[in-house]
């Protein structure tokens, strides 16, 4: 994540920060009531592994450090500070390892327990989304390990089906973007 996105002065990892930064406020704007109260309808965790070679860390700080899951109304009331008039939640790391297997790992075990705590077996299934330059150090020649787990993660469920799971190439080349790539029908953007 060191290497710079595309054209911009700037590495992957301050583009994938300013974006789930991004999200975060885009999320909490949409749980604001008539009466200006954020409600609780999002609970979020950030899985990072930038921070320090081969670790799998919560990525929250400040505040909300340790913290793995935490609502969203928790959130708005603990950024790290503010850019371009908007809360921060999230600060920019990147170093030489990407244990990606491990940050899988992690997200099945958050979910399984997020599943299996209170009603949320009767909720929307978990969304987790990967972020990644897809530089994966822990997956092994064949990718065997990683894929196992993936597999897993996919395989939990709700009563409304199973967890939705997204994957986010971030590229350091400056061509066009490239959307839905396995299909054979590559769409340039």
């Amino acid at each position: 994540m060191n290497e710079k996105f595309g054209n911009a002065p700037h590495n992957k990892a301050y583009e994938v920060a300013d974006a789930i930064n991004d999200i975060i406020y885009e999320v909490g704007l949409r749980c604001i009531g008539s009466n200006g109260d954020i409600k609780n309808r999002f609970e979020i965790a950030i899985i990072g592994y930038g921070k320090e070679a081969n670790t799998v860390e919560s990525g929250w700080e400040g505040s909300l450090s340790g913290k793995w899951v935490v609502s969203i109304k928790n959130i708005f009331e603990y950024p790290l500070g503010e850019k371009d008039g908007k809360p921060i939640w999230i600060k920019p790391y990147s170093n030489s390892n990407t244990p990606m297997t491990k940050a899988f790992e992690n997200a099945t075990r958050l979910c399984a327990d997020w599943i299996n705590w209170g009603n949320h077996a009767d909720c929307h299934p978990p969304i987790v989304i990967n972020i990644s330059d897809g530089e994966a150090t822990d997956a092994g020649s064949r990718f065997t390990p990683l894929k196992d787990q993936i597999n897993q993660l996919k395989s939990l469920s709700t009563n409304f089906g199973n967890l939705n799971l997204l994957n986010i190439h971030i590229s350091s080349s400056p061509e066009d973007k490239i959307l839905f790539p396995d299909n054979g029908l590559a769409t340039k953007n």
